[in-house]
């Protein structure tokens, strides 16, 4: 009996130390977990804002690259400018240089041009007024190829193949008040004495000059173009001239002769040119109008018509 109520009364001292173990134990791993937890937590919060910051890093490199990729093109821009300018600044540096690129005699002289022309030139976003002109003219004077062109104004061939299409007709029609035959009066009234004497009913020296060509491809116009004369394909012209002096067929070869010296006119004429002969006879003889009379003694009041009168019947 003993036994038996020792037992029964040990029963729950037993089962209490047991509750007690189990809860210590519970207790003991909660607070290991938290430890755990407290010390695993800086480092998740380390990593994450480790990749946000790395997100950061990568928009910012993005844009960077995007600013580096435009202050390139910007400077780019900047040096074909730079080099289109000093070429410019070049060109019109003096009245020697002018001279040489497009025949005028002054700097003046090409500003005026300029200045008068400036309504009849295109808005190019590549290339100023000032090389608009320069370039047609340095075409008419120097004959130098488009690709030519190209690298002295760093554009491309096509942008001077446009400009030379669409601008020498405009340009054709603003010089043409240039190219004037003064009345009968005038004419008489300004006539050299000697001429007056010599040939008092003159009053137009004309000759006939040809300006090589390359062979059309069409037959028709390979035949209407060919001449016997110079046994080559060319255009033709009729030049007329006041009267200047008692040897008249010089002057009229003197006037030729400067007419000629734009390039254009005294070398073979390439076939994308050749629908433009006119109004490149018309630019060139409207630029030589603006060049020193041939002779001193004719009067100022007909300078203008001094210089050639030119029309193609092609």
């Amino acid at each position: 009996m003993l036994d038996t109520v020792d037992w029964r009364a040990e029963n729950p001292k037993k089962a209490r130390n047991k509750q007690l173990l189990h809860y210590w134990i519970c207790q003991t791993q909660k607070i290991y977990c938290e430890t755990q937890a407290e010390e695993l937590r800086p480092h998740v919060d380390i990593h994450s804002g480790c990749i946000k910051k790395i997100a950061a890093l990568r928009i910012e490199n993005q844009q960077l690259y995007e600013e580096l990729g435009r202050l390139q093109t910007e400077n780019a821009i900047l040096k074909q400018n730079e080099s289109r300018l000093s070429f410019e600044e070049q060109m019109t540096s003096s009245d020697q240089r002018i001279q040489f690129y497009t025949g005028l005699q002054s700097k003046a002289l090409f500003v005026w041009l300029l200045s008068f022309c400036s309504p009849a030139l295109p808005a190019c976003k590549v290339l100023s007024p000032t090389c608009v002109m320069m370039c047609i003219i340095m075409k008419l004077r120097l004959n130098l190829q488009h690709q030519d062109l190209a690298y002295r104004f760093s554009v491309s061939v096509t942008t001077i193949s446009d400009i030379l299409n669409q601008e020498l007709p405009k340009l054709a029609e603003k010089l043409s008040f240039l190219i004037q035959w003064p009345d009968k009066d005038s004419l008489i009234r300004n006539m050299p004495n000697v001429i007056k004497i010599t040939y008092p009913k003159c009053v137009s020296i004309i000759d006939c000059f040809e300006v090589f060509s390359q062979r059309p491809g069409q037959l028709t116009a390979r035949a209407q173009t060919w001449s016997n004369y110079k046994h080559n394909n060319t255009i033709k012209f009729l030049v007329s001239i006041t009267p200047t002096g008692a040897n008249v067929r010089i002057h009229v070869e003197r006037a030729i002769e400067r007419l000629k010296n734009c390039n254009i006119l005294s070398s073979s004429m390439s076939l994308y040119m050749v629908p433009h002969a006119d109004s490149i006879v018309t630019i060139c003889s409207a630029l030589c109008n603006l060049q020193p009379k041939l002779l001193s003694e004719v009067f100022t009041c007909i300078m203008v018509s001094n210089g050639t009168y030119c029309n193609s019947p092609f």
